[in-house]
């Protein structure tokens, strides 16, 4: 009787092992080919250190070092096109020569900075350091909220100097900067624990509260479990109504975390324009979306950021008119996204650029 009750037992939990294992070797071989990922390259992503991006204690995670692509990409309307994509030592995109005398250009962002769609010297910002003459340095990683982002800029700061910081936002930092908005986003949410600004401290939450502990694990040593456990996640919110964004849209700020969130946003930017020390700070929304793009300019006229609604306007307006500016993604721009936010953004940037390094 108890071998049977044994036997009963051990049945499914070892089913469950194998299943789990299986759909972990499918996952991790599926993506190895979509990567177009070398056979010699195949160890370390096996061991969890080849991906656009990594885990870290300090950032929660953050673009891999010395990470490097090549595959064939296709735009919203099915152009294929091939990309060759590179971070460097430090996980830039872009990183020009620190002792040049030419104008340098920090930029900090997310996904659209990171920029994972287009190939290197097509961004956004290497079209306005073609245009401007200048030295760029581009860090940006998929999912970052406003935290993560200052916290890269303190990091480097010191190190790049500097003349003109460019900070590229997107309507869904606000609820990437609330733990609670987090865990209920229907979008733009990577379900890694992260770091957030609570009560003015930094303190690390994992947004979903559910399994913590193996969601922790699934995160260091699985991809198919993290795979399982974002699906579920995003298809319970897929069905909840209304969603948080329906009733951010509805409400604006009589919606008491998107309230919130504002506060803890502006708070997070007024410590980086303190600690750039008078250094000016440009920065545009990806998005043109309110009631986000409105609070972003409202904090940004009372914190002196120089906010250019241009940039996701005129992508909105071209694309309006049958221009194909997307990824396959339809989310993110392709290189014609790119040059077009790069062309608008260089306008914006000139006169800043030109008072600091006046030509003789």
């Amino acid at each position: 009787m108890l071998k049977k009750t044994f036997a009963c037992t051990l049945v499914p939990v070892v089913s469950l092992f194998l299943l789990t294992l299986a759909g972990e070797v499918c996952l991790r071989v599926y993506h190895f080919l979509k990567e177009g990922m070398p056979i010699e390259r195949w160890p370390e992503y096996l061991v969890g250190h080849y991906w656009t991006t990594t885990l870290d204690d300090e950032l929660g995670w953050k673009a891999t070092e010395n990470y490097r692509l090549i595959r064939q990409e296709e735009t919203a309307e099915g152009k294929p096109y091939d990309l060759r994509l590179s971070q460097d030592a430090q996980g830039f995109r872009q990183f020009g020569n620190v002792a040049s005398k030419k104008p340098k250009i920090f930029v900090i962002g997310d996904s659209f900075t990171q920029a994972r769609e287009v190939s290197d010297g097509k961004p956004y910002y290497a079209i306005v350091g073609q245009r401007l003459d200048a030295e760029m340095f581009a860090y940006g990683v998929e999912n970052y909220g406003t935290l993560q982002e200052l916290m890269v800029l303190d990091r480097y700061l010191d190190w790049i100097q500097p003349d003109v910081i460019v900070w590229q936002w997107c309507s869904n930092d606000f609820a990437n900067n609330d733990p609670e908005l987090d865990r209920r986003t229907t979008s733009h949410n990577d379900f890694r624990e992260r770091p957030y600004w609570v009560e003015g401290k930094i303190r690390y939450i994992l947004p979903q509260a559910t399994f913590t502990a193996l969601r922790r694990w699934s995160y260091r040593y699985s991809h198919f479990l993290v795979f399982v456990f974002s699906r579920i996640d995003r298809l319970r919110l897929k069905y909840s109504r209304p969603t948080l964004e329906e009733q951010i849209q509805e409400q604006g700020l009589a919606h008491q975390g998107f309230a919130r969130a504002v506060q803890t946003t502006e708070a997070l930017l007024q410590r980086g324009v303190r600690r750039v020390r008078g250094v000016p700070i440009v920065a545009f929304n990806c998005t043109d979306e309110d009631p986000y793009t409105q609070q972003f300019r409202e904090m940004s006229k009372r914190l002196g950021i120089f906010f250019i609604d241009d940039v996701a306007r005129t992508i909105r307006e071209q694309h309006a008119t049958g221009a194909d500016l997307y990824h396959a993604d339809h989310a993110h721009w392709n290189e014609t996204g790119h040059h077009i936010a790069g062309d608008v953004l260089s306008r914006a940037v000139q006169p800043l650029v030109r008072d600091l390094h006046p030509k003789p």
